[in-house]
């Protein structure tokens, strides 16, 4: 466990919810905009990573950090894949592979990474009947919240 995993860790005991939580590490710093926390699991809208040791990431080595972050984060709901490279905007757009349906909602996990080194993870819904997208509360267990601080420090290493 990182100690950017024991910080967060000790900052979502301390913060039960709703509100925006925020910790670092030496370069490495997560918030996360709370909605609601137990000694089981969490409820967030957005986590946001922050590597501030490499302000300028190529999109080849945002590529590479997409990747990375694929094989590492194996158990959310879905698995992720590389969905978009944007070279000239400096962005990696990860999804889910294949999301989640109940009804007409498709729901899926959606991570930017950009060349400032910051990453953003949220749970997305699309109706189908209304044609739109919207931004869903997303639920990781405690433990999968410890892990995810810890895959994504050491995916950028």
């Amino acid at each position: 466990m990182s100690l950017l995993s024991r910080k967060l860790s000790a900052e979502v005991d301390a913060n039960r919810g709703p509100g925006t939580l925020s910790v670092a590490d030496g370069p490495h710093q997560i918030t996360l905009k709370l909605i609601a926390a137990s000694p089981v699991g969490v409820s967030f809208d957005v986590l946001d990573f922050v590597a501030t040791d490499k302000p300028h990431w190529s999109a080849d080595a945002l590529k590479a950090w997409g990747d990375r972050l694929t094989a590492r984060l194996t158990y959310l709901m879905e698995p992720l894949v590389v969905l978009e490279i944007d070279a000239v905007g400096g962005e990696v757009e990860l999804r889910s592979q294949s999301p989640s349906v109940r009804d007409t909602l498709r729901t899926y996990y959606e991570m930017h990474l950009r060349r400032e080194g910051t990453l953003q993870l949220r749970r997305v819904a699309f109706d189908t009947a209304t044609r739109q997208r919207f931004v869903v509360t997303c639920h990781l267990t405690r433990e999968a919240l410890d892990r995810l601080a810890d895959d994504l420090v050491a995916s950028v290493a």
